[in-house]
């Protein structure tokens, strides 16, 4: 964001600025005082503005007041050389004045020449760089309409939302859930409370409430009823993690037992 700096200065030095800013072919002093800041902070560049100003002040035969100095000293120069050649001034030719006179404001001016081509250059170069770059800003704004149609054409239409497994399909996928499990839950209560009333089966034991899923509850009592050890290093080769896991939570509540009678595990009661 650009900022403006504000300076007050002596009349005799704001006379000075305003002097050299003449000079150096600047209209407004403030136009020139940045141009010294920029030069001085390594930040100057080529001012579109100035050079146009400047050489439509040539083309006109406003010359900077240097320059008109310096031709002015080779015009006296020349009379001064003819003077001091002894020559009358009804007897100096025109001619060769002017001839001599060309000659050195032609030295004078066409190193300044030269950098008025090379600036010239240079600005037809950057128009060609601005252009080129107007050009793919173009472009680019055509893509980004293209890509703002898409992106609105896409959202209209919709996709299906992903679907987001409620509490009872992931228990019929999971086959038991252990509330030791749902650290991350907060409301536990109410997450057995609506497993409960969608069919679940929930069970008090070992410290912890499980809801298990019907299907896996009935396999699971199926499978305990065929197992004829008590020894609890066997049954666990017979179980899978989920349903050993779920055996010893019941057995240490004392919620099933081995019958030595039947020689076959047991519920204590129905759930």
């Amino acid at each position: 964001m650009p900022r403006i700096v504000a300076v007050k200065l002596p009349d005799d030095v704001y006379r000075e600025l305003e002097k050299r800013a003449r000079e150096e072919g600047f209209v407004l002093v403030s136009d020139y005082v940045k141009e010294i800041i920029m030069r001085e902070l390594g930040k100057g560049g080529v001012s579109l503005r100035g050079v146009e100003e400047r050489l439509s002040r040539l083309e006109e035969g406003v010359l900077p007041t240097k320059l008109y100095e310096r031709i002015v000293e080779i015009v006296r120069s020349a009379f001064a050389e003819l003077l001091q050649s002894g020559s009358e001034p009804t007897s100096i030719d025109e001619a060769k004045i002017m001839s001599r006179i060309e000659r050195r404001v032609q030295d004078l001016v066409n190193p300044f020449t030269a950098k008025v081509d090379a600036l010239a250059s240079r600005i037809a170069n950057l128009v060609e760089k601005l252009e080129d770059v107007e050009e793919r800003l173009s472009r680019l704004e055509e893509e980004v309409k293209e890509l703002r149609k898409a992106a609105k054409e896409h959202a209209e239409r919709g996709y299906p939302r992903r679907h987001r497994m409620s509490a009872i399909e992931r228990l019929k996928k999971e086959g038991v859930v252990f509330e030791s499990e749902l650290g991350w839950l907060r409301n536990k209560t109410a997450f057995f409370d609506r497993l409960r009333r969608e069919g679940a089966k929930v069970i008090e034991a070992g410290g912890e409430r499980i809801a298990v899923d019907p299907e896996f509850w009935q396999a699971f009592v199926e499978k305990l009823s065929s197992i004829k050890t008590s020894s609890v290093d066997e049954i666990k080769t017979m179980l899978n993690d989920k349903e050993f896991r779920l055996f010893m939570r019941l057995r240490e509540d004392g919620l099933i037992y081995f019958d030595s009678t039947t020689g076959a595990w047991r519920l204590l009661k129905e759930f």
